[in-house]
């Protein structure tokens, strides 16, 4: 599912994509500390890791519908580290799949992953 409003089953805002790969590790996006490792209802098994810029202004990026987690909070990531397994848990996943957002920590403004990403070799 891409970013923005649905409609349907899951109709509202979709905060963040829905990704599907055959390596079902889940890697840090970027170097930070984690600031939530739990389980919640809708999102299964998630993670976010608090990123800080250059300029000293914090982003969250969120993993959810893990398998498992890897991670704990308080644990300092470095971009490419494992830190859990894909999976379908909560009641929102469909399937097995990550749901990955990011927002500005001070703002709360969610960005669309897909632009951020645009380009990467890897995506």
């Amino acid at each position: 599912s891409p970013f923005g409003n649905r409609e349907g089953e899951y109709a509202g805002m979709h905060t963040g994509i829905d990704l599907v790969a055959s390596d079902k590790n889940i890697y840090a996006a970027g170097d930070g500390i984690v600031t939530r490792s739990d389980v919640e209802t809708e999102g299964g098994n998630v993670i976010e890791i608090t990123h800080t810029d250059s300029s000293g202004r914090q982003y969250v990026t969120q993993y959810a519908h893990l398998n498992n987690r890897d991670v704990n909070v308080g644990d300092v990531v470095n971009a490419g580290d494992i830190i859990g397994v894909m999976g379908d848990t909560g009641t929102m996943a469909s399937g097995v799949h990550l749901h990955f957002a990011m927002w500005d920590k001070e703002t709360n403004e969610y960005y669309n992953p897909r632009q951020l990403f645009s380009g990467a070799s890897n995506y």
